[in-house]
């Protein structure tokens, strides 16, 4: 089992899914109204914070392929 499994798993959710998409129909529409230069600057700004986040998290976040991967999760 992968690690981030339960996680997808919780896509199955219909009340899981409900809080996330916040009365929106696909996780497309609420992707889209993340604003990356917010999420840079607090990526940034957790640098300075004593729970920092981890490297790989912040690659992760910086690569344009993320989107196409949790799509794909999604669709599993």
């Amino acid at each position: 089992m992968f690690a981030d499994t339960l996680l997808v798993k919780n896509l199955n959710n219909p009340d899981y899914m409900k809080v996330i998409l916040n009365e929106k129909m696909f996780l497309e529409e609420r992707f889209a109204e993340i604003d990356h230069d917010q999420v840079m600057a607090c990526t940034k700004d957790a640098g300075h914070d004593e729970n920092k986040i981890p490297r790989k998290i912040k690659n992760l976040i910086r690569q344009i392929e993320t989107m196409d991967k949790i799509l794909y999760l999604r669709a599993v």
